[in-house]
């Protein structure tokens, strides 16, 4: 629909991305014409380092004044969806709702990528702000209340990075993965036996129970324990027909070879893929308010992390000590023994009353030969 930067910029089938562009740059400069040549200059004065942020291949047909219309229009027009989103005022846009949509997709793809410089030379004092409240709206907004008991917190407030994002998505992607967990940090050396193909009703039937995060944050990943059962939180997290493109573009941008990073979104659609191998699996995970599924039925979601998660390697140390607590649970015998029972005995409330009648039936019935054996 869009294109942003020069990787498909001037492609026929994107002739009207361009005229929508230049709608929303004029809405943009709207009561501050003046500033149009002030800010355009900025853009100028910085094409050299700007070219630089893109491979030579697509910008060597560009000269400078071409390429620095191209990405001043480009970024103002990104600023303007950005501050309207943000603020929920869509109908200012002035735009049909299915291209709203639109281009929120594309500009979480990794080959419409604005450099973060350009936007940083064209936004003003709450710029950044706008920025974060859009990327807060587009992956943390729940769309059901939580539990009661289980009221998500919001994330702590990310510091700012002592070295600028690149570009929208990979900021996309430091506020969504958040903070490491202490335990993540200290990766030592400890090898573990994770078996991934222990899904949900796996983990489950051995008394591992669902819980969902405090938050959002993909690092916000634990295991508890509590007499003969195992807890383990996950973040919550939004199923629509957006996410399979959100992902595979975050794992794309985290396969970059010049990005260093520990592959987290990669290490977590791994991990939910080892969690997920059926609808019940996804249905389990629903009831417990840690998906919500947009897409369509339980299969669907099921098949959707089963394809993003192909042919992808995770990196060992993301969640390595929840892995082991959960296969130390796993490994326990006595308590993998009592917890079955307690799961294929205990399942539902009809057969715990089920359970407590026939003792007490048998109670009764064994009271009167106690009392002959005692006369």
């Amino acid at each position: 629909m869009v294109s942003i930067g020069p990787y498909h910029y001037d492609k026929d089938k994107l002739k009207l991305g361009e005229a929508l562009k230049l709608k929303l740059t004029q809405q943009f400069f709207r009561d501050r014409e003046p500033q149009i040549e002030v800010l355009h200059d900025k853009i100028f004065k910085e094409i050299g380092e700007l070219r630089g942020c893109y491979d030579e291949e697509p910008t060597n047909k560009y000269d400078d004044e071409a390429l620095a219309w191209m990405l001043f229009v480009d970024g103002c027009s990104v600023l303007r969806y950005i501050h309207c989103y943000a603020d929920k005022k869509f109908d200012e846009l002035k735009i049909k709702n299915h291209e709203i949509a639109f281009v929120r997709q594309d500009l979480f793809l990794l080959e419409n990528q604005l450099s973060f410089q350009v936007l940083k030379l064209l936004m003003s004092d709450n710029g950044m702000e706008k920025i974060e409240k859009f990327i807060l709206e587009n992956w943390r907004k729940q769309p059901t209340p939580p539990p009661p008991q289980q009221k998500p917190q919001p994330p702590p407030p990310q510091q700012q990075p002592e070295i600028a994002p690149c570009h929208l998505l990979e900021l996309f992607r430091t506020e969504l993965v958040g903070k490491p967990s202490k335990q993540d940090e200290n990766t030592g050396n400890k090898e573990e036996d994770w078996q991934s193909f222990r899904d949900v009703t796996v983990l489950r039937a051995a008394g591992i129970h669902l819980k969902r995060s405090k938050t959002n944050c993909l690092h916000d990943v634990s295991f508890t324990y509590h007499l003969i059962f195992g807890y383990l939180s996950l973040p919550p997290l939004v199923v629509d027909d957006s996410t399979k493109a959100k992902f595979l573009n975050l794992i794309a941008c985290e396969m970059c070879p010049e990005f260093d990073n520990k592959f987290e979104v990669t290490s977590y659609i791994c991990f939910l893929d080892s969690l997920i191998d059926q609808a019940d699996d996804v249905k389990k995970l629903r009831k417990k308010h840690i998906l919500h599924n947009f897409l369509g039925s339980d299969e669907e979601v099921a098949k959707l992390f089963n394809e993003i998660a192909t042919d992808l390697v995770p990196s060992f140390d993301i969640y390595r000590h929840v892995k082991a607590d959960i296969q130390k649970h796993y490994d326990d015998i006595g308590k993998a023994w009592m917890a079955e029972f307690v799961h294929n005995h205990f399942s539902s409330p009809w057969t715990f009353i089920a359970f407590i009648a026939a003792v007490a039936a048998f109670a009764f019935s064994v009271v009167p030969y106690i009392k002959k054996d005692q006369k």
